[in-house]
């Protein structure tokens, strides 16, 4: 297996900044993610136990990490209606019949 390559200088310091500001679990988690090998030297695998992640992901997040910059950090969630069945307006429709019928 070859060596991990090293994160950027002065990426612990900045890692550790983003911690203090982060204002979700998942985003807490993503810099966490990074942090513990920046600052600890954290194999994939012990970072992954720390932080509830599968080892796969953390390797995943730390490359795009090295090879994207700190912009990675700012990215929005995915969001959205993946699942939907209905468009927002049929989908409100059918809910008006329900709640006619209730009252």
């Amino acid at each position: 297996m070859r060596p991990a390559k090293a994160f950027p200088k002065g990426a612990t310091e900045r890692l550790r900044v983003a911690l203090q500001q982060a204002k979700t679990k998942s985003n807490f988690q993503r810099v966490l993610c990074l942090w513990l090998r920046a600052a600890l030297g954290l194999d994939a695998n012990k970072v992954a136990i720390a932080i509830g992640w599968q080892p796969t992901s953390v390797r995943r997040l730390q490359a795009q990490y090295l090879h994207e910059g700190e912009d990675i950090l700012s990215t929005v969630g995915r969001g959205g209606r993946r699942h939907q069945n209905l468009a927002e307006e049929e989908e409100a429709q059918l809910l008006r019949q329900f709640t006619t019928r209730a009252e």
